[in-house]
């Protein structure tokens, strides 16, 4: 996953709205996973990564 890709979890374009069963052998990353591996960031450069977010727009520095 790439930092560039962050931001749209937190501001998705649209919402995925269906009643539809997810697949169950799919290979991207989950909001969990993507939440879980920000974590894992925030806890070795937190200094880098508020950074990261304040330079994308979804937090102030």
């Amino acid at each position: 996953m790439n930092l560039e890709a962050l931001p749209k979890y937190y501001s998705p374009k649209s919402p995925k709205l269906s009643d539809d069963a997810p697949a169950t052998g799919s290979g991207g990353l989950t909001i969990t996973d993507v939440m879980a591996a920000q974590g894992m960031v925030q806890s070795k450069a937190p200094l880098g990564f508020a950074l990261f977010l304040a330079k994308v727009g979804v937090q102030d520095p």
